[in-house]
């Protein structure tokens, strides 16, 4: 079948190239994001075979195997995967500085009250998307943050200046040490990479390498899941407790 699909794009394009067509058209591309109530969104669109071949060839070589301690994921929910690590990449690398790290930035709006009182919608964008605390702990973690602390919608309490919890240094060393994400299973490059405070930040966790482990985009929202719990060992050890109880151990390269 795809041997077939081949040669009539091979006629396609043999006898487009015989007519007398004058002006080349654009390309024939389209994409529609479209947000639901719940802040889902729906993707919808249809790509030229050019296009198309860039793309699928690009999330194929970004997808990632289910690493140890994980459930398994169906294929189209791996492909997600992989275009929204694509988009991160992008975003996390878009700037030419050398020698810096260029983190997504969020603008993070977080009523106290909702958060003391444990909502567990307990932030928000500037656009009104609902965040939930494990999301906010997550982003708290390794990004850029603008913070917005209100008491309500209308009560400003603090507006603090950008920081960015792990500076370059910092992640340069963890890089050193741990290679790649440390999750058991996985060998996503330090490049796909955030840096995670085993010990939460928003917490009182240090940013200090004793308490920061290399975890890939993915790995790092399991991380900030219930039910899961991460312990650095003074030696680099990590342990990463799943849900059921049992403890995966995995140590930095040699």
């Amino acid at each position: 079948m795809a041997d077939a699909a081949t040669v009539m794009r091979t006629w396609a394009a043999a006898a487009q190239d015989s007519l007398d067509l004058g002006a080349v058209e654009e390309p024939d591309r389209s994409l529609h994001l479209s947000p639901t109530l719940d802040g889902t969104v729906v993707v919808k669109g249809a790509l030229d075979p050019d296009a198309g071949a860039v793309v699928t060839t690009a999330i194929r070589m970004a997808m990632s195997e289910d690493a140890l301690g994980e459930p398994p994921r169906e294929p189209a929910h791996r492909r997600a995967d992989a275009l929204v690590d694509l988009c991160r990449f992008f975003l996390d690398h878009r700037h030419g500085t050398p020698g810096g790290r260029h983190r997504p930035h969020l603008n993070l709006v977080i009523d106290l009250d909702e958060r003391a009182a444990g909502d567990p919608a307990a932030g928000r964008t500037l656009d009104g998307a609902i965040l939930t605390r494990e999301t906010i702990s997550r982003y708290l973690c390794d990004s850029g943050v603008h913070r917005v602390l209100t008491r309500g919608r209308s009560t400003i309490l603090d507006y603090g200046m950008t920081t960015r919890t792990v500076p370059a240094p910092s992640f340069n060393a963890l890089v050193v040490r741990d290679r790649h994400c440390r999750w058991a299973g996985c060998d996503r490059p330090p490049t796909w990479c955030e840096a995670h405070h085993v010990h939460h930040w928003e917490h009182g966790g240090p940013t200090t390498p004793e308490n920061l482990t290399l975890l890939c985009a993915r790995h790092h929202h399991r991380a900030h899941t219930p039910g899961w719990h991460l312990k650095l060992l003074p030696d680099a050890t990590l342990h990463i407790t799943t849900p059921t109880g049992t403890v995966l151990h995995t140590r930095p390269p040699p």
